[in-house]
């Protein structure tokens, strides 16, 4: 399971390939952090190569993404897509001038 979308790392390569690496869950608290690594490619990561991004979300409360029977991977990788909207601030009045997508990963191809 991964997902698949094309970021430009700041040295100008381009790598596609998003898989969970990492998770820590607080049943208690109810709060979740999961690490997603970025590979070249699907082929890089299936020979072990070592991966090139790594981008950490952080989930708790009513934001929380599991149930007490637990979750599944596929839930996870459907709450990482999940639209996150923001508000775009006008710099110049202050006000809100519009929303904007935040979630990198909101159109992301599943690998499923």
């Amino acid at each position: 399971m991964a997902l698949i979308k094309q970021k430009k790392l700041n040295n100008g390569v381009v790598i596609d390939y998003f898989k969970i690496y990492r998770t820590n869950i607080d049943w208690h608290n109810k709060q979740i952090s999961v690490v997603i690594a970025g590979f070249l490619n699907k082929e890089s990561r299936m020979e072990g190569v070592e991966l090139m991004d790594v981008v950490n979300l952080n989930w708790s409360g009513t934001e929380f993404p599991l149930t007490e029977s637990g979750g599944t991977l596929e839930e996870l990788y459907t709450k990482i897509k999940e639209s996150k909207m923001i508000d775009v601030i006008d710099e110049t009045t202050g006000e809100v001038s519009g929303q904007e997508e935040s979630n990198f990963f909101v159109d992301a191809v599943d690998d499923f």
